[in-house]
C-alpha cells in the first residue's frame, strides 16, 4: 500500500493508533479526547470485523508538564490482522493529561501535575496506560540556602628562619566583610565590628549573615608580620574555624 501527502501520512497515524497524551488542548486537526479523528480521503485498508484485542503501549507514561512523549494502540480482528479505524480515547482526569491524536503520533503531556489513567476503546474493548505529569525543570538549580553561622579565627606569624613554624600575634586586628550575597537573600547586612585577637590570636564572630566574604588581618604596630587578606566562600555548617599564618615582612 501506498501513501503520499497529508492523507497518507494522517492514514498511517490511524492505521498505527499513533496518539498524543496533551496538556495543552486541542492542536490543528488532531482530534480530541473522548471524539474520533477526522481525516480526509482514504485511510488505508485494514479489517472490516470487530476488534478481538486492543493494546496500548507503553502502559506507563512518565513525562513533564508540557513534555511530550508517544502512546501507541494497536487493534486487531480475531485472525490478528490489523484494523485501521480510529479509537476512541479518554482520560480520567482531564486536568492532568488528555490524549490527542495527531499525523506523527507525538505527545504533548501534563496540563498540571498528578497521575491519570488514558483509555482507547473500539468496538467495547477497552485498554488503559497510567501517566504520570510531573513539575517541568526549569534547568535552573535551586539557589543555596544561606544560614547564619559562627566564626573562630586564629592568626599567627611565622617564626623567623622557619616556613612552618609559627606563633599567635595578639592583638591583630581581623574585619570581615561580606562580599557576595547568594541565593535569594537580597537584605545587606549590617558591617560586622573588627574583633582583637586575644594572647592566643583568637577572634570570634557569632551569628554571622550567610554569604561570602573577604576577611583582613592586620597585625599591631611594630609586628614583624605583613598584613594579609583572604576569603571566606559561603558556608553550610553552623561553626567555622579558621586558621591564617601571615608572612613575615621582606
Amino acid at each position: 500500500m501506498r501513501m503520499t501527502g497529508l492523507v497518507g501520512a494522517r492514514a498511517l497515524a490511524a492505521m498505527l493508533g499513533l496518539a498524543s497524551v496533551s496538556a495543552c488542548g486541542d492542536s490543528g486537526t488532531s482530534a480530541l479526547l473522548g471524539g474520533e479523528p477526522s481525516f480526509s480521503g482514504n485511510s488505508g485498508q485494514g479489517s472490516s470485523l470487530p476488534a478481538a484485542s486492543l493494546v496500548l503501549t507503553p502502559r506507563n507514561l512518565s513525562v513533564s508538564v508540557g513534555a511530550s512523549a508517544q502512546i501507541t494502540v494497536a487493534a486487531r480482528d480475531e485472525h490478528g490482522t490489523l484494523i485501521v479505524r480510529p479509537v476512541t480515547w479518554r482520560s480520567s482526569n482531564p486536568g492532568v493529561a488528555t490524549v490527542t491524536v495527531t499525523d506523527t503520533g507525538k505527545a504533548a503531556i501534563g496540563k498540571s501535575v498528578g497521575t491519570t489513567f488514558v483509555y482507547a476503546t473500539l468496538d467495547g474493548r477497552t485498554d488503559s496506560a497510567l501517566v504520570t505529569v510531573a513539575a517541568a525543570n526549569s534547568g535552573t538549580p535551586a539557589p543555596p540556602v544561606l544560614r547564619p553561622f559562627n566564626l573562630s579565627v586564629t592568626v599567627g606569624g611565622l617564626v623567623a628562619g622557619s616556613d612552618s613554624a609559627w606563633l599567635p600575634i595578639a592583638g591583630a586586628l581581623v574585619t570581615i566583610t561580606r562580599t557576595t550575597i547568594a541565593g535569594a537573600d537580597t537584605v545587606v547586612a549590617s558591617p560586622l565590628p573588627p574583633q582583637t585577637a586575644d594572647a592566643n590570636g583568637k577572634v570570634r564572630f557569632e551569628a554571622v549573615p550567610g554569604g561570602a566574604y573577604r576577611i583582613a588581618m592586620v597585625p599591631p604596630s611594630g609586628s614583624p608580620h605583613a598584613a594579609a587578606t583572604s576569603v571566606i566562600p559561603v558556608q553550610v555548617v553552623a561553626e567555622v574555624s579558621m586558621q591564617f599564618v601571615l608572612a613575615r615582612k621582606p
